[in-house]
């Protein structure tokens, strides 16, 4: 199994930190566990574990989708 968390910071923060444990939990127990941050990096990657693959965005803008429906 392969997990990936996607968070939009690293904040402190509730769902930040869930995010964090959860990456940090799977490590040793599947095949693959990851997380992304999408806008803000902050105190808490360094509570990532070293096992956990990460990958920052830096996403600065917001991509907004409209649908026309008939």
């Amino acid at each position: 199994m392969r997990v990936l968390q996607l968070i939009d910071s690293l904040e402190a923060g509730g769902a930040e930190r869930i995010a964090i444990n959860y990456a940090n939990a799977l490590t040793d127990k599947i095949e693959f566990s990851g997380l992304i941050a999408t806008r803000k990096e902050g105190q808490l990657l360094a509570q990532l574990d070293k096992d956990v693959v990460y990958h920052f965005l830096n996403k600065k803008k917001q991509l907004i989708l409209e649908l026309f429906l008939d």
